[in-house]
């Protein structure tokens, strides 16, 4: 129904990928989880290593943020 697209667009999960590496966020009720896989050893995206190289996974989160942030139908108006 049109009345929930802008909701149900806001709830979808999104990514972004740079070379190896893939950041997932996946918005939640209470906050975002954001995951970090090396699609070059862990093609099936089964660990997440956001832990393991926080530098590299704030750098992509940025850039989501950023994308999200422009995208009139995110429905943010500020970072998780």
């Amino acid at each position: 129904k049109p009345k929930y697209l802008d909701i149900v667009i806001a709830a979808k999960d999104r990514m972004v990928r740079l070379g190896k590496w893939k950041l997932t966020y996946q918005p939640l009720t209470d906050g975002a989880a954001y995951r970090l896989f090396n699609i070059e050893d862990d093609p099936g995206c089964q660990n997440n290593i956001v832990d393991q190289h926080p530098r590299i996974a704030e750098e992509l989160r940025a850039m989501l943020d950023q994308w999200m942030d422009d995208d009139p139908k995110s429905a943010r108006t500020a970072h998780p």
